[in-house]
């Protein structure tokens, strides 16, 4: 039977293994400072046109999600609408490159990057399956977070994410991805 929707577990898997990254799975690379800065590359059939920075602690969330926020607003700019970036990003006429060299990217981050279609910049940018310095404080703009609901539906034949899936996500942590994971045992639980 056909449901409108996909399941939370599903999008956290989807997201994680989508985002072209070397995976430390439970390790985390530095998660001792708050402070983070992240560099993007938004590419447009292969030209660069946009390499917003993102900075945790700005009021948009972790520095990725910063970055993400600057760069949809950025394209907002260009009259490019939240529908119309998420179509670029599904069909492949946008590509996003990520440098994080401080810090793992952390799971929330990660997942999103993935649906976005994010690949790392180089072998110093990485993801894990951890929340970062215990989790609870991650957050992504509504800006951010309306393109990403256009993208999942795109993705998954109009089928969308439920917004209190979303909102469930957002708070989501350390158990929470434990299960999804099944970190303990080294492997993933299916979707």
């Amino acid at each position: 039977m056909f449901s409108p929707h996909i399941s939370l577990q599903k999008f956290v898997t989807d997201g994680y293994n989508n985002y072209k990254s070397i995976d430390l799975g439970k390790k985390i690379k530095n998660d001792s400072s708050t402070k983070c800065q992240v560099g993007m590359i938004l590419y447009h059939k292969d030209k660069q046109i946009y390499a917003p920075k993102g900075k945790t602690g700005s009021g948009m969330g972790h520095a990725e999600m910063s970055a993400l926020h600057n760069m949809i607003e950025y394209c907002e700019s260009l009259d490019i609408s939240q529908e119309q970036f998420a179509k670029n990003i599904v069909s492949g006429d946008f590509k996003i490159e990520v440098g994080c060299e401080e810090k793992s990217c952390c799971v929330q981050c990660s997942v999103v990057l993935g649906h976005f279609n994010a690949v790392a910049f180089d072998f110093d940018t990485v993801k894990c399956k951890k929340t970062m310095l215990g989790g609870g404080a991650w957050g992504m703009s509504q800006k951010v977070k309306a393109v990403l609901k256009y993208i999942v539906q795109f993705k998954n034949d109009k089928q969308t994410i439920k917004d209190h899936d979303l909102n469930a996500f957002c708070q989501a942590s350390k158990p929470f991805f434990d299960t999804v994971f099944n970190v303990k045992q080294g492997k993933p639980n299916k979707p």
